[in-house]
């Protein structure tokens, strides 16, 4: 699979996510929808991190030879993992809002 299509498979998940977003900020009230918009986007952020980290290091050891399209690859996998994460983070918590209500 081409990189440019990986990265267009990517932008698109990032704005369904995104619209899910707005529409959950839309629907609540302000202070509902921004908890629930912040708990996810800290659980992406720190899933990111975690994916980053573990790419710089798997490029950092002299032991482990990748080369800069692998490491492109697992650099976008590390970002959908991310941008997944934030969408099934929004889904749970805007579903849990809603049951506990």
């Amino acid at each position: 699979m081409n990189l440019e299509v990986v990265v267009v498979a990517i932008g698109y998940f990032i704005i369904l996510v995104l619209a899910y977003a707005v529409t959950i900020l839309r629907n609540r009230e302000d202070e509902k929808g921004q908890e629930i918009i912040n708990r996810a986007f800290d659980h992406a952020y720190i899933i990111l991190i975690f994916g980053l980290v573990v790419v710089y290091f798997l490029v950092a050891l002299p032991y482990i030879t990748i080369d800069s399209q692998t490491t492109s690859y697992l650099l976008l996998v590390s970002k959908f993992i991310s941008v997944l994460t934030l969408g099934g983070s929004l889904f749970i918590l805007n579903r849990k809002r809603r049951c506990n209500h």
